[in-house]
């Protein structure tokens, strides 16, 4: 469990810090696309640990639900905020918050159903 959690602060501590580097003014072109680059690959593996780390009893299957929740919940209160704030303050509400938005709450159906059916 310990060593699942060291990883995911690296990686979460690791994928903050290049996207926040990236709006730097400064920061040359080609550094800004190799930072997203780099963010890319490391939310890759961040994900692949992530949907490959096994709870051992059901107290740690308990916290991966809880934290789960936490992210989506998090999540959704961004991409929320995200749209009423353009909705009230621009014209037109970007369409990848929008749709954002909706993949969050179509995966998280698409879980459930696979959950029952395969659980």
């Amino acid at each position: 469990m310990k060593k699942f959690f060291l990883k995911d602060s690296v990686l979460i501590f690791l994928l903050i810090a290049i996207t926040c580097a990236c709006y730097f003014p400064i920061m040359p072109h080609d550094l800004t696309m190799m930072g997203y680059s780099l963010v890319v690959i490391l939310f890759a593996v961040l994900a692949f640990v992530s949907w490959h780390e096994k709870a051992i009893d059901e107290r740690e299957e308990k916290h991966r639900s809880i934290r789960e929740q936490f992210a989506f919940f998090a999540g959704g209160m961004v991409l929320i905020i995200g749209i009423a704030y353009q909705g009230l303050s621009h014209e037109r509400v970007d369409l990848w918050l929008i749709g954002a938005f909706s993949a969050m709450l179509l995966g998280r159906v698409i879980g459930r159903i696979w959950a029952v059916k395969h659980y």
